[in-house]
């Protein structure tokens, strides 16, 4: 029997969370019926590990041109990808990509899915959006409030399903201290995810507790200026960079409390795994994600941009260590229960299975 084709097409597969939840979905197709390409268009270091029965297609070697080759030369080579392939389901990360992949695969019978990885509301270019959703057969979100802002008429077309948590995660039990003194937050060092309000509002807390500390793992464009601002602040033996750890859910497990400071989510990963650990968890309450996952008794929310708050959180757990290890607990259960990765295949792969029967 043939295995059902699927290609995955996206810009790139490092560097986020977003690109971590399609290499992560990819990895687990190909472990099932399916054959399962994936293709990207940029060169870049470090990159998602795929399974070696995944094929895998860089447009740029194709091109020679990296990532400055125009829309038009990546439709012409997508169109003679998607001919040679004749996938059945493509599924792509950006309406933007999904539009050109429309165009490409003109001769070719496929379904397009698309995975939505932000807020609705915080697209800047909704338009182009709006193109691609208008040419794919499914559009999956990450949680209900991002298909509140989903124009009417793609609505229909929408499916909530929440990201995964690797099974490494949940499978991890969390020590619990008597005190909570060391913090993790974990991201890309870029505007949307404001560590500037962290590291303002940890030194807010630190000047009441000069117990705590901050380890921020991620890369980023804002990484010297991030440093100059904790120099500035004189926190140099307070908050730590790292780029990055080979083993998260043993790196959450070392510390005792997670931050995420972000303006705008879609789902946060780093969020889902922290919880999934079991570590007591503090967010801005974005617009989308956070909220899903957090409530009074899972963790603390703050409001975006509220330095008052943030530094308050932070003090709580670490005045109040108890209280912090049941929010912790209660978290870890939560997320264990509606986001282990078992459940959330079986159904992506159930609603994928239904585009292979249409």
């Amino acid at each position: 029997m043939k295995k059902k084709k699927i290609l995955f097409i996206i810009p790139k597969i490092c560097n986020g969370g977003a690109e971590r939840r399609v290499v992560f979905l990819a990895n687990e197709f190909s472990k099932l019926d399916y054959q399962v390409s994936l293709l990207s268009f940029w060169d870049t270091n470090d990159e998602y590990p795929l399974n070696d029965s995944i094929k895998r297609i860089h447009l740029w070697k194709k091109l020679r041109f990296n990532h400055h080759a125009s829309d038009k030369l990546r439709t012409i080579n997508l169109f003679f990808i998607i001919n040679k392939l004749r996938p059945k389901v493509i599924i792509t990360m950006h309406p933007p990509v999904a539009y050109m992949v429309k165009v490409a695969g003109f001769l070719n019978h496929f379904k397009l899915v698309d995975l939505l990885e932000v807020s609705p509301n915080s697209i800047k270019d909704i338009t182009t959006r709006i193109k691609g959703w208008n040419r794919a057969n499914k559009v999956f979100l990450q949680c209900d409030k991002q298909l509140s802002y989903m124009p009417n008429h793609i609505k229909s077309k929408c499916v909530v399903i929440g990201n995964p948590v690797a099974d490494s995660f949940i499978n991890t039990a969390h020590t619990y201290k008597n005190e909570i003194t060391n913090f993790i937050s974990v991201g890309r060092l870029d505007i949307e995810k404001n560590h500037e309000l962290l590291i303002n509002a940890f030194n807010k807390a630190y000047l009441k507790n000069n117990k705590i500390s901050l380890t921020i793992y991620g890369k980023g464009p804002l990484k010297e200026k991030l440093i100059n601002l904790r120099n500035r602040l004189g926190l140099e033996n307070v908050i730590t960079f790292i780029d990055r750890s080979n083993d998260m859910p043993n790196t959450y497990n070392q510390y005792d409390a997670f931050i995420l400071s972000s303006n705008f989510e879609g789902m946060p990963n780093s969020l889902l795994e922290a919880m999934a650990v079991g570590l007591p968890s503090i967010s801005t309450d974005c617009d989308t994600g956070p909220s899903d996952l957090i409530d009074k008794e899972t963790g603390i929310l703050v409001d975006i941009n509220n330095i008052d708050q943030l530094a308050n959180a932070i003090l709580s757990y670490a005045n109040n260590p108890l209280n912090a290890e049941k929010l912790g607990k209660k978290g870890k259960t939560k997320i264990s229960i509606n986001y282990n990765q078992k459940e959330i295949i079986s159904k992506y792969s159930n609603e994928i299975n239904r585009l292979f029967l249409d």
